[in-house]
């Protein structure tokens, strides 16, 4: 982060009183940025619940029956297993799974992201 203050406004203004100053400040916007990471909490909370439920519809049209796959036992012995994924990423299946899902999550975040600033700027 910048320091927006320099040796010389010490010099100037006194270590005393820019220590009062900057606690000031950061008593001004304290409640601020509180709100803001509430908010931001928030969001990724709603982020979370949403992509969670468009990933069950679309399993629900490709996999009408995924929630009955997703309990068998050969399926859950399958996912824990670590033939496939130790082979060739030194990770149990599971592991694999989310670390693609994760990945795929945030290839969609940036892309949308970057739509979504580029709308905004109006660049085409």
């Amino acid at each position: 982060m910048a320091s927006y203050l320099t040796q010389e406004d010490v010099q100037n203004f006194g270590h005393e009183l820019v220590d009062f100053s900057q606690r000031a400040a950061v008593h001004a916007v304290a409640p601020h940025l509180q709100e803001l990471e509430r908010q931001n909490a928030d969001l990724h909370a709603r982020l979370a619940r949403a992509t969670k439920l468009n990933l069950e519809l679309a399993l629900d049209r490709a996999v009408p029956n995924w929630r009955e796959i997703d309990r068998n036992p050969r399926w859950l012995h399958w996912l824990a297993g670590r033939d496939v994924g130790v082979r060739y990423f030194g990770a149990s299946t599971q592991n694999i799974c989310s670390a693609a899902t994760r990945l795929q999550r945030g290839e969609l975040w940036a892309a949308e992201r970057s739509a979504t600033c580029t709308h905004r700027a109006g660049v085409s």
